[in-house]
């Protein structure tokens, strides 16, 4: 928790006046995901707008968990062919 001081001034009585605010500022909980086919994907998250990079099979990334578990109940994309064409992610125990 951080706390912020602000000071302000009042004209009409010319006094300055300090206010404590305590800004609740949340933890980021990350986990590490892994990409399980041997392809280099960009993956947007769907949460927080961040990028995370999987360079190729088996890369781990630390991701934030609310984008990870996005990402993880992400329905798989069909092709033409009735195949996935999503690489397909897991979450790494550490």
């Amino acid at each position: 928790m951080e706390k912020r001081n602000t000071v302000t001034r009042n004209s009409e009585l010319d006094q300055i006046e300090t206010v404590h605010k305590e800004d609740t500022i949340p933890e980021v909980e990350e986990v590490g995901v892994m990409l399980n086919y041997n392809v280099h994907v960009i993956v947007t998250g769907e949460v927080t707008g961040r990028k995370y990079d999987f360079l190729h099979g088996g890369s781990i990334v630390k991701m934030d968990k609310r984008d990870a578990e996005k990402l993880l109940n992400h329905p798989a994309v069909l092709s033409c062919c009735g195949t996935t064409s999503s690489p397909k992610f897991s979450i790494v125990k550490e």
